[in-house]
């Protein structure tokens, strides 16, 4: 009987924490910070342009996936902001292997540049068809010294000037940058039910694509696994006040981890204790209690058991 015992407080503890562990299920989320001066897309990243945006790493360090092959020393750092008409991306890359070129109004997927879903009712949906998926690069046309170009893949399956997408790239010797806009009612041609808010979550996946000379695909880094929506990364609108902590904003982030990259918490009052590294503590006392009360259920009963018996 008291192996029995012994192993039914093994039994407790283990689904203790195992369910508390359900605490830390927090998913990977991109902070895009409210802006009162808009970026000029212009595809050059100026001084001042992006210094309240949080900077993301997305490279073979970083990504949650790579699609693509080995070799890969392509690095993208990027950047969002928004304001009531869109949201602004900047992209700055790192990579000496220039890419075949592409004419503008073309899919865009055989040659270096930048990808970014959206999916503006946060997730709902499947399949990344379900959802918008822009193409930016840096070049075009046929000596890849043309205008940058974009495509959207699945909505308009184009790149109408009715939209009001914009794209700016240069290119150079080290690498590219892209600067692009996206107006919030470019994705609500769908007539889906979308207001941007303070606040406002987003279903958002971001991929470099790094391709050689002869249309060899080098990587695809991505920051979201697989090809579903319900796996895209969360993008948050934040209000244009957000502190963001100095850790945050320039740390570099893996995206493969859930919970890595969290909206920011007030900092405690002087002479508090701060308590956000803690992870959802309310819950996982609620656990224990539930846990303490049933072992000691269970535990009484056993005693009632056995003195029948005798």
């Amino acid at each position: 009987m008291k192996n029995f015992l012994v192993g039914l407080t093994m039994v407790c503890f283990i689904a203790l924490f195992a369910v508390s562990g359900l605490a830390d299920g927090e998913e990977t989320k991109i902070l895009v910070v409210k802006t009162a001066h808009a970026p000029v897309i212009d595809g050059t990243l100026s001084s001042g342009e992006w210094d309240d945006a949080v900077e993301y790493v997305l490279d073979k360090d970083t990504a949650a996936e790579n699609f693509g092959g080995d070799g890969s020393d392509v690095e993208m750092l990027f950047y969002l902001l928004w304001d009531k008409t869109g949201l602004y991306i900047g992209a700055q890359v790192q990579d000496d292997t220039v890419a075949p070129s592409v004419r503008a109004g073309s899919a865009l997927n055989v040659t270096d540049g930048i990808q970014l879903g959206l999916n503006p009712t946060n997730k709902a949906g499947d399949l990344i068809s379900d959802a918008y998926f822009f193409s930016f690069v840096p070049a075009s046309n046929t000596e890849n010294d043309g205008p940058a170009a974009w495509y959207e893949h699945f909505m308009y399956m184009g790149a109408p000037e009715s939209s009001g997408v914009q794209a700016a790239g240069e290119r150079d010797a080290a690498g590219y940058t892209v600067e692009a806009f996206i107006p919030w009612t470019a994705i609500n041609s769908k007539g889906e039910n979308f207001s941007p808010l303070d606040g406002t979550e987003i279903g958002a996946a971001f991929t470099n694509m790094d391709f050689s000379p002869n249309k060899t695909q080098l990587s695809g880094y991505k920051t979201w696994p697989g090809w579903s929506i319900t796996e895209y990364n969360t993008m948050v609108l934040c209000a244009a006040d957000l502190a963001i902590p100095v850790e945050i904003k320039e740390a570099t982030k893996p995206f493969t981890s859930a919970a890595d990259i969290a909206e920011p918490e007030a900092e405690p009052a002087a002479g508090g204790t701060d308590t956000s590294a803690e992870e959802n503590p309310e819950f996982s006392l609620i656990v224990f209690i539930f846990a303490f009360i049933l072992f000691g259920t269970v535990l009484i009963a056993v005693n009632k058991w056995e003195e029948t018996s005798k």
